[in-house]
């Protein structure tokens, strides 16, 4: 028996685990993902998904073509632009949390180094990098640059309108007051 003829078996019986529903999600997904893509998805084995569209001859980008989303009906494009962003969702968390583990050995590596293993130039380079990766993935430069917003409410009372016209008349005394004053200096200094 043939190391070929013998992965094609085991790729049969493996078929026969996973239900018909699977085998649809993953055939209306691999068109607009890729057929690995779609089969990693749904914990399809890659070379099983491979067999089916073999088998039954799915018809399968050999790339995905933005012409086939352009001449697309708009329902179509909502699913395909869907499915993407689901994917993309799930790839970038994924990505954060293998940039943060990296970042982590990195740090781990780093502190346990002696003062002048870190001076050497490729280290240190390295070790900058390390913590810019660390920077953007938990964002910690934008959560200072953002601060502590505070808002301030003054309030002022304002007078009314009684309380306006006893301060005129008040005024108006204080100025006739200043006046008699000025005047009786005047007199006085000649």
């Amino acid at each position: 028996m043939s190391v070929e003829s013998s992965a094609v078996k085991s790729a049969a019986r493996a078929s026969r685990k996973h239900s018909s529903e699977t085998k649809e999600k993953v055939r209306a997904w691999a068109p607009v993902i890729g057929l690995r893509a779609a089969a990693r998805k749904f914990q399809v084995n890659e070379d099983t998904a491979c067999w089916w569209a073999h088998r039954e001859k799915w018809v399968l980008p050999a790339v995905f073509a933005q012409t086939r989303i352009r001449n697309a009906s708009k329902q179509a494009q909502s699913i395909t632009h869907a499915a993407q962003d689901e994917v993309l969702r799930e790839q970038s968390e994924q990505t954060m949390l293998y940039m943060s583990a990296a970042s982590l050995k990195a740090s781990y590596e780093a502190a346990q180094m002696e003062g002048k293993q870190l001076l050497v130039r490729d280290t240190a380079q390295a070790l900058e990098a390390h913590n810019r990766n660390a920077d953007r993935t938990h964002g910690w430069t934008v959560g200072r640059q953002q601060g502590a917003q505070i808002a301030v409410q003054v309030n002022v009372p304002m007078p009314t309108q009684a309380e306006r016209d006893e301060m005129r008349s008040l005024d108006a005394k204080l100025d006739a007051f200043a006046k008699l004053l000025k005047t009786s200096r005047q007199k006085s200094d000649e």
